[in-house]
């Protein structure tokens, strides 16, 4: 059976060895401790399965990282927050981000790599080469890459024709899931929140953005998603199942706190229920899972437990690998 092996990764890291063998010795980014520990990265040879554990109140993490490894099913990389640690639903400047510009800031290359919890910021000044801020390759056929509970915010100014993207999954088995991106507008342009070649969309969320979710190609399926405030929604060949272009009611649209509230009509309780798939928003976890998005309404005093991770191997990957 694979062996764990954990690495911790904090931006306000003083002193320590920076080997990311405890937080009091955590790497300064998680790009410095994908290069490190990448140079032992063939985890099928090794038998191990990684885990990246992030943190950063005060400092963001500047540094762009590519993951890729040599991975199978048993033998996959976790990179996620602790919920304390993470996003609760809403960008925060006291939470772990990658923040950056003029890149891809978070790549994934390598098959069965699962991303939780994380926040990236893309500054976009269009020069005429097109960027994301989660890039999603994997390796060719079968991609087995979930990332869930992120959130990408886009700062895009320029006049170039160059595309800015949100998530990015450029082929392979690629599942989003509760997922928000914003604000990838700039003018005319075509700035995309999600952007998939087949793959998986399940309860994300797109905010004034050119294009909500586009196709490049293949077939991508999106479930529960919904698109608010952007200039074009879902393109038609993405195939949709209890999708929406309405906007609802936010909690606080102009403070970019897309959590629904309590009287919205328009996408609580108005999607499929996936509950017997998986119960998690982007929150954490609830008693159903039906609504449109990335955030399943829960009234005060209703039952919310709290993201805990990291999750166990088995219920890591049930719903996807």
């Amino acid at each position: 059976m694979a062996t764990l092996r954990k690495r911790y990764v904090d931006t306000d890291v003083s002193g320590g060895a920076g080997d990311g063998s405890s937080w009091a010795n955590a790497y300064a980014s998680l790009s410095a401790a994908e290069n490190a520990e990448d140079n032992t990265g063939n985890l099928v040879a090794t038998d191990e399965y990684m885990e990246f554990d992030c943190r950063g109140v005060t400092l963001a993490d500047v540094a762009a990282a590519v993951v890729g490894w040599t991975t199978d099913a048993t033998r996959y990389i976790d990179i996620y927050t602790e919920a304390a640690n993470g996003p609760a639903g809403q960008w925060s400047e006291a939470k772990y981000r990658i923040v950056g510009s003029g890149a891809n800031l978070l790549t994934i290359t390598e098959d069965y790599v699962h991303v939780k919890g994380i926040q990236v910021q893309l500054t976009f000044a269009d020069s005429g080469t097109a960027y994301d801020a989660v890039r999603c390759t994997g390796a060719a056929g079968a991609s087995n890459i979930l990332c869930e509970s992120c959130i990408a915010k886009g700062v895009l100014s320029g006049t170039n024709t160059a595309i800015a993207s949100g998530f990015d999954a450029n082929g392979g088995t690629v599942t989003f899931r509760n997922c928000l991106a914003y604000d990838f507008i700039n003018g005319s342009e075509t700035h995309r929140g999600f952007k998939m070649a087949a793959g998986t969309l399940q309860n994300c969320t797109a905010h004034n953005c050119n294009f909500a979710f586009y196709r490049s190609s293949g077939t991508p399926v999106a479930t529960n998603c919904g698109a608010a405030s952007c200039t074009s929604g879902f393109s038609a060949t993405i195939t949709q199942t209890t999708c929406s272009t309405s906007s609802p009611t936010f909690v606080d649209e102009g403070g970019d706190d897309f959590h629904l509230a309590s009287g919205d009509t328009t996408w609580k309780d108005q999607g499929t229920d996936v509950s017997g798939t998986y119960l998690t928003d982007i929150d954490g976890a609830t008693t159903t899972r039906n609504d449109i998005g990335m955030d399943e309404y829960v009234a005060a005093g209703g039952l919310s437990i709290p993201v805990a991770r990291p999750y166990t191997q088995a219920v890591n990957r049930a719903a996807v690998y």
